[in-house]
């Protein structure tokens, strides 16, 4: 999992500690941002970006390490125009698209684009999350929904 990457062997345990807070979960963030804003819950956990996302007095923990999810652009290897989509590639993940990427609160890695975050966070304190297999998924899903009940 990639917890074990930020918080080593104890991330298990540290899960399971934060199941007996009896938290609030949602599907995500989006569910969570107006009981914190007015104050019903003090915190969530979602992405930085959800900061420059949702209106409200959003502020997130500055870390020593911060896991991130990385997208990704590929070109299907029957694709009936290839040299068109690798143009599209390129220009995906050129300057301009990333800056607007990092205009909206995300993390991006070109190295002549600067993003929110660039005061605060630096490319080597970002660990990427890796999704787990399949068989994985469903496991640990069993486990947490039993944790979280």
């Amino acid at each position: 999992m990639s917890l074990e990457k930020l918080y080593g062997a104890k991330w298990l345990k540290l899960v399971e500690g934060w199941s007996k807070q009896e938290p609030r979960l949602g599907r995500s963030l989006a569910d969570l941002i107006q009981p914190m804003t007015s104050g019903e819950i003090p915190v969530a956990i979602g992405y930085i970006k959800d900061k420059f996302q949702y209106p409200g007095p959003i502020e997130y923990v500055r870390a020593a390490k911060y896991l991130a999810s990385v997208g990704f652009i590929a070109i299907n290897r029957q694709a009936p125009r290839p040299n068109a989509a690798k143009l599209f590639t390129d220009f995906f993940l050129g300057a301009e698209p990333q800056r607007i990427f990092g205009e909206t609160g995300e993390y991006v890695f070109h190295p002549e684009v600067d993003h929110k975050f660039k005061k605060d966070i630096r490319d080597d304190q970002i660990i990427v999350m890796c999704l787990p297999r399949s068989e994985e998924m469903e496991s640990w899903s069993r486990k947490f929904r039993e944790m979280f009940r």
